[in-house]
């Protein structure tokens, strides 16, 4: 038969065991892993703050373990979240700070046509001193402006020339247009409208015997243009013009048989065409030429800038006047087309 043994209660213990029978403790440490069965230990066993981060292991710690809205901004250091943390299309416009993206957050050439919306402010734009901006390919790049023309950095154009041909620096006045005057060789300002050309003779002009003699028609009826001064008529375009001369002659010397009388037209100082013929045969053709006068009528196509006088004859023997009045010794010019 077995007989137990009792210690008594004041008995010293060992192992991982201290103090005595009646006051048994666990020594530090003695408890280990193995010690504690699997789910054991629950949250009510573990004091508050207890587990700290050598006691978790890495990776252990997954998403369905973190509560809701548990991670707030003082838990994430610092640019700890980079972009492969973040996941496609998670960043909205709410959760960027105004005036948070800068320069150095874009990449180079990141922002394309498509991501601009509207127009682009001017001064968001580098462009050298009185250039402009001008597209090329499809892209646009600032180039000087050259060939007719210049600009000045404050946007004041000047034309200067048209087609390469200089424009006159005259002010034009009311109704006129650029015309290209050939003797110049540049665009002038000139009235718009047709010729349209009246003179006659108001004072006393004698005319030699035997002489083509221009006749100064001094005063105008109308000059729609300007284009006559002095008996000479300017023509300012190129273009078919109706011309019509009348000037009477008071003959001096009495009767001289077999003379003649005619008006003519001149054109760059050369004869251009002859009007009718005044004859005097007889003594009574002398009355009757002093009443009748002589006429010219024609056509002339003129360049621009080319001119046109009239020139009478007669060969009396004798200086003789022309007869004066708007009525009696007169010319007029018309444009007909150009």
């Amino acid at each position: 038969m077995f007989t137990p043994t009792y210690l008594e209660t004041a008995a010293a213990l060992g192992g991982d065991l201290s103090g005595t029978i009646a006051d048994a403790q666990i020594i530090a440490d003695a408890v280990t892993s193995v010690e504690i069965a699997d789910n054991a230990v629950g949250n009510s066993e573990l004091t508050d703050n207890a587990v700290n981060t050598a006691e978790l292991t890495d990776a252990a710690v997954t998403a369905i373990k973190i509560a809701n809205d548990a991670v707030t901004t003082n838990k994430i250091l610092n640019l700890n979240v980079t972009s492969a943390k973040i996941a496609n299309d998670a960043v909205l416009r709410i959760n960027i700070t105004d005036g948070a993206i800068n320069t150095a957050k874009i990449e180079d050439d990141a922002v394309t046509n498509e991501k601009l919306a509207g127009s682009i402010n001017p001064n968001k734009i580098t462009v050298a001193d009185a250039n402009i901006i001008v597209g090329n390919g499809g892209t646009g790049s600032a180039v000087a402006l050259s060939g007719d023309a210049t600009i000045i950095n404050t946007g004041v154009l000047t034309v200067s020339a048209i087609q390469g041909i200089a424009v006159s620096t005259t002010d034009p006045t009311a109704n006129q247009v650029l015309a290209y005057n050939n003797t110049n060789s540049r665009w002038e300002p000139k009235t718009l409208g047709r010729s349209r050309v009246r003179a006659f003779r108001n004072a006393t002009q004698s005319i030699n015997t035997n002489t083509d003699t221009k006749i100064d028609f001094d005063s105008e009826t109308f000059d729609s243009n300007n284009d006559f001064a002095s008996g000479t008529f300017t023509a300012p375009v190129t273009g078919y013009y109706q011309v019509n001369a009348r000037v009477r002659i008071t003959y001096a010397g009495g009767f001289v048989a077999n003379t003649r009388t005619y008006l003519m037209i001149f054109t760059e100082g050369n004869l251009y065409s002859i009007g009718n013929r005044l004859g005097l045969t007889t003594s009574a053709t002398t009355t009757l030429n002093e009443n009748s006068g002589t006429t010219i009528t024609d056509i002339v196509f003129l360049n621009s800038g080319e001119t046109l006088d009239i020139r009478v004859y007669h060969n009396r023997g004798a200086s003789s006047n022309i007869v004066t009045g708007s009525a009696e010794s007169y010319v007029s010019i018309h444009l007909l087309s150009e």
